[in-house]
């Protein structure tokens, strides 16, 4: 069955992009539940939130989905960069948050940060300071998290934190010095892989969004990307986008399993480009390559097409 829609590069990075975009949001079961605890905690003003899950579970994605559909009353800062000690964490909230003109030291960071949570909770506001890659906070970091956490009124807390992390959060918050911290946690929630059946219907949606459809996979590639991607979605979409541009350049309507294999090939040993070729020499060697895949006569469609695809990769793809 032919695909709904032509397979070009461009097609190949709208559908499979890597960005956390929350209308692309799948909801599989634990995404769902995410979402639904992220919003809970917020909501109940618990004052810290952990979520958890494997590198590219799209953790990030969540939060968006969520911060996005909160209202304008809801005032946010996104720490992207926990390499910094907690006075640099401080600052770059301070500045999310549109709070200027402050000090460098640490008092009057905090007493700015006060004053702004105070006047939050005067105008019925919702301060939300999200921290991606928790993982890598030292503990120093946790520690003042910790103090920040306790800032609160009678009735409610003034800033909502939600920590986004690897396993290796979980691992570090169950450490016997940082178990102030983790008594904390008013709401916990995990990420885990997608099983087969959500896999597929990731995929399918994924295509969906783009005007695409599953016929552009067989079902030897699809099982091929879902077995080799493990229920990531990141991988999946790696796997996906690559398979698709294979495609492209052999001029087909739908990705083989054959294809599928080289793009799992590719994701395991480099990249479609090697640093330091030449697009000419891109050209030649794919040439070479998809000539001892598909035979000669593929060969002469793939040179004109080869130079797109090289295009792509060089300029970063998705």
């Amino acid at each position: 069955m032919q695909a709904a829609v032509a397979i070009d590069p461009a097609f190949c990075a709208d559908a499979f992009s890597l960005t956390p975009d929350p209308s692309r949001l799948f909801l599989s079961r634990d995404h769902a539940e995410a979402l639904a605890g992220l919003r809970v905690g917020l909501e109940g003003r618990r004052g810290l939130i952990v979520v958890v899950g494997e590198v590219g579970m799209g953790k990030t994605t969540v939060a968006y989905s969520l911060l996005s559909s909160l209202g304008e009353d809801v005032r946010t800062a996104y720490i992207a960069n926990t390499r910094v000690p907690f006075d640099g964490l401080l600052r770059h909230a301070l500045e999310d948050f549109g709070v200027q003109g402050v000090e460098n030291d640490r008092a009057s960071l905090l007493s700015a940060l006060s004053r702004f949570l105070l006047q939050c909770a005067a105008q019925g506001h919702m301060a939300v300071l999200v921290v991606d890659e928790a993982q890598s906070l030292d503990d120093d970091t946790f520690e003042n998290l910790r103090l920040l956490s306790n800032v609160e009124t009678y009735q409610q807390k003034l800033l909502q934190i939600v920590l986004l992390g690897q396993p290796e959060l979980d691992a570090k918050l169950r450490q016997t010095h940082l178990r102030q911290i983790a008594e904390r946690v008013g709401v916990r929630v995990n990420i885990n892989p997608l099983d087969d059946t959500e896999g597929r219907r990731y995929v399918e949606h994924r295509l969906a969004r783009s005007g695409g459809s599953l016929d552009m996979f067989s079902g030897s590639a699809l099982r091929t990307i879902l077995r080799r991607a493990e229920g990531v979605p990141r991988r999946i979409n790696i796997l996906c986008h690559n398979a698709l541009l294979l495609a492209y350049a052999a001029g087909a309507t739908q990705v083989t399993g054959r294809m599928a294999r080289e793009a799992a090939k590719e994701l395991s040993g480099g990249s479609l480009v090697r640093f330091g070729w030449r697009p000419s020499s891109v050209v030649a060697r794919a040439t070479r390559r998809w000539r001892t895949l598909w035979g000669v006569p593929a060969a002469t469609a793939l040179v004109a097409r080869a130079a797109d695809v090289a295009g792509v990769f060089l300029g970063g793809g998705c």
